[in-house]
C-alpha cells in the first residue's frame, strides 16, 4: 500500500486542549488501483512534547497498514498539515 494523500481534513471539536480530533479521507494505491476511505485521527500531545496518534479505521484493508498510516500522519503533522 502506498499512501497518496489526506483530503478533506476537518477538525472536530474537542473539550481537551491537548487532544485534537480530525475526520479526513485517505487516498492510497493498492493493487495498482487508487482507493479512498474515510478515517478518524486523534492527535494527543503528551507532557514530554511528543504526539500520540490514534486512528479510527473501519476499512479492513487499512487495518493491516495502521503503523505505516500513523507514520505518514506523524510526518504530515510535523509539516503543519493539521491546524
Amino acid at each position: 500500500m502506498e499512501i497518496i494523500k489526506l483530503k478533506n481534513i476537518e477538525r472536530k471539536d474537542s473539550l481537551i486542549h491537548y487532544i485534537n480530533k480530525y475526520d479526513c479521507i485517505i487516498a492510497y494505491k493498492s493493487d495498482d488501483k487508487i482507493h479512498e476511505n474515510k478515517i478518524g485521527i486523534i492527535l494527543e500531545k503528551t507532557a514530554l512534547g511528543t504526539t500520540n496518534i490514534q486512528l479510527e479505521v473501519k476499512n479492513a484493508a487499512l487495518q493491516s497498514s495502521i503503523e505505516s498510516i500513523k507514520e505518514y500522519i506523524g510526518k504530515q503533522n510535523k509539516k503543519g498539515v493539521f491546524v
